[in-house]
């Protein structure tokens, strides 16, 4: 996208701004990894309720056996 934004400011500005780049390299990897942290927050909560979900599933089929 840096790369993208540089072209396109360029083709349609006439050059490229400098301080625009600085800012994308630096609040790029901050958004991505706010983003993975928070989608590894989620995948994480949701292996967890599946782990519960198959524990009270095995409890039940075992009281269902006495």
């Amino acid at each position: 996208m840096v790369v993208f934004n540089a072209l396109y400011d360029y083709y349609f500005d006439g050059h490229i701004r400098i301080s625009r780049l600085i800012a994308f390299l630096i609040a790029g990897p901050i958004v991505g990894l706010l983003s993975w942290w928070d989608n590894e927050g989620v995948f994480k909560a949701a292996k967890l309720d599946q782990r519960d979900r198959e524990i009270r599933d095995q409890i039940s089929a075992h009281k269902g056996d006495a």
